[in-house]
């Protein structure tokens, strides 16, 4: 009898033991956070953690095949609640991520932390209309494929800083709370950006900015109809082709400070028609890098903008673009007209260089008729009225020889060190710039071709005076003092 109650007393401790689902609990805890003792794991071991409600938290792993988010649902209801973490660092995904489901509609909401940092997806990772309620992590995160966070909500910011987007990224309706951080990242094909809204809540955990400082991007760049109410950042961003149709276009977005300091654009690359900002800072602005459609009314815009941060310069460079556009719209004639006396010549009265090497060419080029022989001859002076003739600005004298001079003078080359044609030549020029510029010292007068000596003479005042104009336009000393004087 006594050995009969021993052994069910045995019995029932065995029974309980068995009931008790430590070993599985142990098991489980195991396989859903650190190394659960392989490098290499089975999406369903994920998704599992993930049902069970347990937080997932891998490092250094390969995942073999699709991590199907979507599998997630178990009811009739589109939105799909994942209350655990999600961390799966520095990782290897041989396939795809999906948490979208185009079939049913199924997103997904991750009421916990996203850490994707350093992990690298053969396949494409698709986030269409996901919520991030805390602060998600994609740095240095490698996107073989296409990257899709099309509708996503980032409720708390995110990091890409440094990740890798090898093809086709889509940011399109994105919506963005408390600052996203692009800082580094490479896109190799085209990145859309449209219609995303980037606001900020009280509370932030990433301080206001919108940030693709030192970004790369290469091919179709959208930022179209984006509406961003926090500062932009795409200090040293650099934006290349990859065919000549490729463009960045801003069309209608919206912004409150747009940085775009030292950002590299190819020309007739950026597409700013219809946008808005409060404050666009761009100290390298060069309109060239714009598309040709964009209108003189939103340059007139950007002009505006430049001079309230008192960069006179940039303002002018707009300023000269305009004309040029403009231009495109007139008769083929009246363009070469207004490109040779009002572009190569005046600039338009923002390019006073324009007018400095057009006088250099209209000097040479007068010069050719002084050169020959018996055209200029030294000035002789009366000795009743003795002048020493010094370099100074001659306004109101045209170096003619009167019409009884003699023209039978030489000039005397011997005993000079140079050649005879040099010298000569050197006259040629030096009377020529005396002429153009007002300034000489009257050493010569042209016995021959006084009608070309007053042609000179008044195109040369009117070039100056346009070189003076565009001069005081553009320098900002000059154009304080003209206000002042206005």
């Amino acid at each position: 009898m006594q050995r009969l109650k021993n052994i069910l007393f045995v019995g029932a401790l065995a029974g309980i033991a068995l009931l008790v689902p430590l070993p599985a609990r142990a098991q489980s805890n195991l396989t859903c956070s650190t190394n659960p003792g392989t490098h290499r794991i089975k999406p369903e071991a994920i998704l599992d953690c993930l049902r069970a409600g347990q937080p997932v938290n891998f490092d250094g792993i390969t995942i073999e095949g699709d991590l199907d988010l979507t599998f997630l649902r178990t009811d009739q209801q589109s939105e799909i609640i994942v209350p655990g973490a999600l961390v799966i660092s520095h990782s290897y995904f041989n396939g795809s991520l999906i948490a979208y489901n185009g079939n049913d509609e199924s997103v997904l909401t991750f009421e916990s932390p996203v850490d994707l940092r350093g992990s690298q997806f053969t396949g494409s990772v698709d986030f269409t209309g996901a919520t991030f309620e805390e602060f998600a992590h994609f740095e240095d995160t490698h996107f073989w494929s296409g990257a899709n966070f099309t509708d996503a909500t980032f409720r708390n910011g995110a990091f890409f800083r440094n990740a890798i987007f090898d093809h086709s990224t889509s940011f399109v309706y994105a919506k963005i709370s408390n600052g996203i951080d692009f800082s580094d990242a490479q896109f190799f094909e085209m990145a859309n950006f449209s219609m995303l809204r980037s606001t900020q809540s009280t509370d932030p955990l990433l301080q206001a900015d919108v940030s693709f400082s030192r970004a790369r991007f290469t091919g179709q760049v959208y930022f179209i109809e984006a509406v961003f109410e926090n500062t932009v950042l795409f200090n040293d961003a650099v934006f290349r082709r990859n065919s000549s149709e490729d463009a960045v276009q801003f069309t209608n977005a919206a912004f409150t400070i747009l940085d775009l300091t030292n950002a590299n654009f190819e020309r007739g690359q950026w597409d700013l028609s219809g946008q808005q900002f409060e404050v666009l800072i761009m100290p390298n602005f060069n309109p060239s890098t714009l598309i040709p459609q964009n209108s003189v009314e939103s340059l007139s815009e950007l002009k505006i903008n430049f001079l309230e941060q008192g960069e006179v310069a940039t303002a002018n460079d707009i300023s000269y673009w305009q004309s040029g556009i403009r231009r495109r719209d007139k008769h083929i004639a009246v363009q070469i007209l207004e490109t040779i006396f009002l572009d190569w010549t005046f600039g338009y009265g923002f390019r006073p260089l324009h007018s400095v090497i057009m006088s250099l060419i209209l000097i040479l080029f007068f010069a050719i008729f002084y050169y020959p022989a018996g055209t200029l001859r030294p000035t002789e002076f009366a000795p009743s009225k003795p002048r020493e003739r010094k370099f100074t600005i001659r306004l109101t004298e045209i170096p003619i020889a009167p019409d009884d001079a003699s023209n039978t003078q030489e000039k005397n080359h011997r005993n000079r060190p140079l050649p005879p044609q040099f010298i000569q030549a050197l006259e040629a020029i030096a009377f020529s710039l005396g002429v153009f510029t007002k300034l000489s010292s009257g050493k010569y007068v042209a016995v021959r071709l006084g009608s070309l000596v007053v042609a000179e003479w008044i195109i040369g005042l009117m070039v100056m005076a346009g070189f003076l104009f565009s001069l005081a336009n553009t320098n900002p000393l000059l154009r304080s003092i003209l206000d002042l004087l206005k």
